[in-house]
């Protein structure tokens, strides 16, 4: 019995299309980043670090398809593209590395894992293990910017919302300056493969 053919992978996205992905992405992020300062402006930093954040993603995406473009990458399929350009932790996670590869050049993450002492003992992460727990970090507190929760909040469990914000939620400045720098990584990226932004 002859086996079923399997069907080629359907092409969702062509090259000629990708440096036009590259300018709506980036320009897009660009007015998530204007949106999120008036929001911040106006006190309203848990939604601002949502626009920061999502505009951060919208950026990753944005090397994501640059890279596609250095690799001469033919088309991007279905399957990829629902599996990686979906995907809220993987868009972050290269937005991350864009920061890290052009503005803060970090060569070597240490992270300090300490078993409740001052002789907390220290050992080398390798980037992409880092740049992983940056974008789950960063997915779980854009989550939580969105949404009234109950949770522990100072040693004691009580009603928490976007609406009166907390510890690192009362303040969106870390996440615009974030995605400003992912801006900035961005442009970078672009202008290896001749795209002004």
């Amino acid at each position: 019995m002859d086996k079923p053919k399997k069907t080629p992978p359907r092409a969702e996205i062509y090259s000629k299309e990708f440096e036009e992905g590259v300018t709506l992405s980036y320009k897009h992020a660009k007015d998530l980043i204007e949106s999120a300062e008036i929001l911040r402006d106006q006190g309203k930093h848990s939604s601002a670090t949502v626009l920061a954040l999502h505009a951060a993603e919208e950026l990753g995406k944005t090397a994501m398809l640059l890279d596609e473009i250095a690799q001469k990458q033919l088309w991007i399929t279905e399957e990829r593209w629902n599996e990686k350009y979906c995907d809220h932790e993987h868009k972050l996670r290269r937005a991350h590395l864009a920061v890290q590869k052009n503005i803060v050049k970090i060569t070597e993450w240490k992270t300090t894992i300490s078993w409740g002492g001052s002789n907390a003992a220290k050992k080398v992460v390798p980037e992409g293990e880092q740049m992983k727990r940056y974008a789950k970090y960063d997915v779980e507190r854009k989550l939580r910017s969105l949404y009234v929760d109950h949770g522990l909040v100072g040693g004691s469990r009580r009603w928490i919302s976007p609406l009166a914000s907390v510890g690192f939620d009362a303040d969106s400045n870390i996440d615009i300056e974030f995605a400003k720098n992912c801006c900035e990584a961005i442009k970078i990226e672009a202008a290896e493969q001749g795209i002004t932004l």
